[in-house]
């Protein structure tokens, strides 16, 4: 499906979820498959098939072996990337709630695996989103998270991207063009 059928929001949850698979990798965590969820879909198709409307943004697969601090940093990055990198006039229009609400659901269930008291947990989430901006920022993961956008929102919804897609584009923008 091209970007263009796909509903408004579609490009800064592709964004949300290339920073999620694009910094796992950076951070040698193996991701599995990334994808948006069919509640991007078009609008004619969800009237359709109301049960589709639930809105999940997307899903990130990576492995369950990664530590928690990079588990932390890799939640934290999909906030990070909209943020840093969604154009700002598509992202005031964005509904951030659900997305949000994972992601810090998923922040607080990590800072309770690590022991983290509820008073140490605000310090913490800080540390953590700046680690995920600080990897965001580096130029070629910057290159890479916008090139893995592009590829999710033209990619069919139900297979999204491979993780080695996802590997392939960051060593892409990693190595740089020799001059001839």
């Amino acid at each position: 499906m091209s970007a263009e059928q796909l509903r408004p929001g579609a490009k800064i949850a592709a964004v949300h979820e290339a920073g999620h698979a694009v910094v796992a990798v950076h951070l040698g965590v193996p991701v599995e498959r990334v994808r948006l969820s069919r509640y991007w879909l078009p609008l004619s198709i969800i009237l359709q098939h109301p049960e589709l409307a639930e809105c999940d943004g997307g899903e990130t697969s990576y492995a369950s072996a990664a530590t928690l601090n990079d588990q932390a940093v890799v939640t934290a990055a999909g906030q990070v990337a909209m943020d840093e990198l969604a154009d700002k006039n598509e992202l005031a229009h964005f509904r951030r709630d659900d997305s949000s609400k994972h992601d810090e659901d998923d922040l607080r269930r990590i800072a309770s695996e690590r022991g983290i008291t509820d008073s140490d947990f605000p310090q913490w989430r800080f540390e953590v989103i700046e680690r995920a901006r600080e990897i965001i920022r580096i130029e070629h993961v910057r290159k890479a998270i916008r090139r893995v956008a592009d590829d999710l929102q033209a990619a069919h919804l139900e297979d999204g991207l491979t993780g080695e897609h996802v590997r392939e584009v960051l060593r892409a923008c990693e190595t740089p063009l020799r001059n001839k």
